[in-house]
């Protein structure tokens, strides 16, 4: 397999697995009565399906652009953010499970990800032709990226 094929698969396969945790998390919103609940902080984002469909069409057609590739990171961090957040809604429902404690936690600290520097700060940064404007917004990209990841430790490690 070539590595123009094995690129189409991977953007396939994540968006398809996107596809999914949306699925399954709508699922068990609907189990417990919150699928039209928009109040709730970890639910899953009807709008981010978009990401994840662009994402796909995008990373397979113009596999070296890293647009398409972002989108499919921001659907996928949405989709399984909301499937952790509605198992958590269904367990405390339900019959106690030992896994939402995990789920919980990834739902707390997994917007992070996602805003306000995480991955939409790269697509505004790299959108439309996936290459900064000029050079002198390389910096900001190694900033970005540089708070991203102290926010991701810092909430890590946030006792709440």
């Amino acid at each position: 397999m070539n590595s123009k094929r094995f690129l189409i698969a991977v953007a396939w396969s994540v968006g398809v697995v996107s596809l999914a945790g949306f699925a399954g998390a709508w699922v068990l919103a609907a189990r417990h009565g919150g699928l039209l609940d928009i109040s709730t902080q970890t639910g899953p984002d009807r709008y981010m399906v978009a990401y994840t469909v662009a994402g796909t069409v995008l990373a397979s057609r113009r596999r070296s652009n890293p647009v398409g590739w972002l989108l499919l990171a921001l659907g996928l961090v949405a989709a399984t953010r909301g499937l952790a957040g509605e198992y958590v809604r269904y367990a405390l429902a339900g019959p106690s499970h030992h896994s939402a404690v995990w789920a919980a936690w990834y739902a707390g600290w997994a917007l992070t990800l996602l805003f306000p520097d995480g991955v939409l700060a790269f697509l505004l940064l790299l959108f439309p032709d996936g290459r900064p404007l000029t050079r002198r917004w390389g910096a900001v990209l190694w900033i970005a990226a540089g708070l991203a990841g102290s926010f991701v430790v810092i909430t890590w490690l946030a006792p709440t």
